[in-house]
């Protein structure tokens, strides 16, 4: 929760939910696109319904599965230049073999997207070190540069 009440972190999980399923369904439409391969999508995870859930419910799986295999979704509603990601997270997430699509500018005209494959989550892991980052209480981060990595736009034209 960091420093949110319960109604406003209430309010974050349902957007944030919303918003990434809008983003894996752009996803595997700009998948099919580049490749002609359809995607199926399963829910994964503890719940991408957006309702609060209790800490017993909560779990660090992968959002979805492709296709069988584990992804999950973060976004960033600006298009940063450096981001964050938790130590903690990463490290399951490479435990799943998950691979994980980062959106950066989602509330921009043209967000555009990278996927890290479990390679790349050990590389920031091996060459990065952690660090806590006060504005998610003091949880342990590792700072990444968006020039590290190559985005594409999620749509064609941007988004509608």
């Amino acid at each position: 929760m960091d420093d949110r009440d319960i109604k406003d972190f209430a309010r974050d999980i349902e957007h944030g939910s919303r918003v990434e399923r809008e983003i894996i369904e752009l996803y595997v439409d700009y998948w099919q696109r580049k490749t002609g391969e359809v995607l199926s999508i399963q829910n994964n995870g503890c719940d991408n319904s957006g309702r609060l859930l209790l800490g017993a419910n909560v779990n660090l799986k992968a959002d979805y599965l492709l296709n069988g295999r584990p992804v999950e979704v973060k976004f960033n509603n600006s298009n940063l230049s450096t981001f964050r990601f938790k130590s903690d997270q990463l490290n399951s997430y490479m435990k799943q073999g998950a691979s994980v699509i980062w959106v950066n500018g989602w509330q921009t005209s043209i967000p555009v997207f990278t996927v890290l494959k479990p390679k790349h989550l050990r590389l920031i892991k091996e060459s990065k070190t952690p660090l806590p980052f006060i504005f998610w209480g003091s949880k342990l981060c590792y700072e990444l540069s968006a020039s590290d990595y190559t985005w594409t736009a999620l749509k064609e034209g941007g988004k509608e």
